[in-house]
């Protein structure tokens, strides 16, 4: 159960309805995927964009140079449907990962939140527990994933991170989600918008005034359903 829970946490796994995947091997932006029983498979990046199909059961692809992601679609019999989690392209995150909020305070799952309710004067009464976010190690670098606290259940999670500014400031906070959320900084709404997976860098990027010493970004995220597993955050000043 421990090695099952790990794979999830860490993004190594993929959703079915009866197509079986055996293998995936990644070798440099060439990505190989295997199947015991698929009759068609689709390779998407961004946006869902198509760059490859085949009617087989197994795909060789090159990433292309544009894609930020990968990610796998694999289409058997009748209903029967397998997907695959996304695969990132390191040297992007690379490039920019040095900058993501590196841990948030995470409250548990309130079932029965809505964002319309939401506010920083109730996530301020909610008990909560460290976060850190991904590193290049694991899976997205920089994201938070929260998905074990959801447990696939409806409701809403407070995510917040202090932001040590050293001066008066107008200054950028990036946001990406899977979830809709709304997002306050220093207490200050500044960003609500619906969510889809997956979850991407800087979805949503808003101008916040920043002061002296802690600045408190807090957003809400609403778990859609458990589809929600997350976010990902950074400051600009």
């Amino acid at each position: 159960m421990a090695a099952v829970v790990e794979a999830l946490r860490n993004g190594r796994f993929y959703a079915s309805t009866g197509v079986i995947i055996t293998n995936i091997e990644v070798d440099g932006t060439t990505i190989r995927l295997e199947t015991e029983n698929a009759q068609r498979i689709v390779a998407l990046q961004q946006t869902g964009k198509r760059f490859a199909v085949v009617d087989d059961r197994m795909i060789t692809v090159q990433v292309p140079e544009d894609a930020r992601y990968v990610r796998f679609e694999c289409w058997g019999a009748g209903e029967q449907f397998a997907w695959t989690q996304p695969f990132f392209v390191e040297t992007i995150w690379e490039a920019s990962g040095h900058d993501f909020i590196p841990e948030w305070q995470v409250s548990q799952l309130l079932e029965h939140g809505t964002l319309a309710t939401a506010s920083p004067e109730q996530a301020a009464t909610l008990p909560t527990s460290p976060r850190q976010v991904f590193t290049g190690s694991q899976g997205a670098p920089g994201f938070a994933d929260i998905h074990d606290l959801t447990r696939k259940g409806s409701g809403l999670v407070y995510l917040h991170a202090d932001v040590q500014s050293d001066r008066v400031t107008r200054g950028v906070l990036k946001l990406g989600y899977d979830g809709p959320i709304r997002a306050w900084v220093n207490g200050r709404e500044v960003f609500a918008g619906p969510g889809t997976n997956p979850a991407l860098p800087d979805r949503a990027v808003v101008y916040a005034d920043f002061h002296p010493g802690a600045n408190r970004i807090l957003v809400a995220l609403d778990t859609n359903g458990g589809k929600a597993w997350g976010i990902f955050g950074r400051v600009a000043l």
